[in-house]
């Protein structure tokens, strides 16, 4: 059955629980896979090898990975967080979750939930346009945070 706002069949994730196993079952119509959004402590916690197989799952399965404005904005908000026991470069580790989006993602940024929400309950005519992030710029400021060296100088 397909959903009637999309005309996408559905898609179903299934934790395959056999023997306390960690893996999921992913069942989708291979014509039109899926598109995949990640929450940041996704990006956080992201490992090369998790990244690596992420890549082969869209060569092989054609899955799209895609980011959201608020991804963006969480994840650049942590560039200046002080060091700390559990992480000694804060700007090092956000930058890497930077550098996997632009690696991983389409350039098309989603938008917020919030301003779905707000759009969906036709209440947007409320919040003046300077608070909405403009997703082009969204997608150059990922490029940028990827390829800073430092919080002072971006390489351009």
């Amino acid at each position: 059955m397909k959903d009637a706002k999309t005309k996408r069949p559905p898609l179903r994730v299934i934790p395959a629980r056999k023997g306390r196993s960690p893996h999921w079952i992913v069942e989708h119509d291979p014509q039109s896979p899926p598109d995949i959004c990640f929450d940041a402590n996704v990006w956080i916690g992201m490992s090369e090898k998790d990244a690596d197989l992420l890549e082969r799952l869209e060569t092989q399965r054609g899955f799209r990975y895609r980011y959201s404005i608020t991804n963006y904005c969480e994840l650049l908000s942590h560039f200046e967080d002080p060091p700390s026991d559990s992480c000694q470069d804060p700007f090092i580790k956000y930058r890497r979750c930077f550098r996997k989006i632009v690696r991983l993602c389409h350039a098309e940024v989603l938008p917020s939930p919030e301003m779905e929400f707000l759009k969906m309950t036709k209440l947007e005519k409320y919040l003046d346009p300077v608070w909405i992030p403009n997703p082009r710029q969204t997608a150059l400021g990922v490029e940028v945070a990827a390829n800073a060296k430092n919080l002072c100088r971006a390489n351009w």
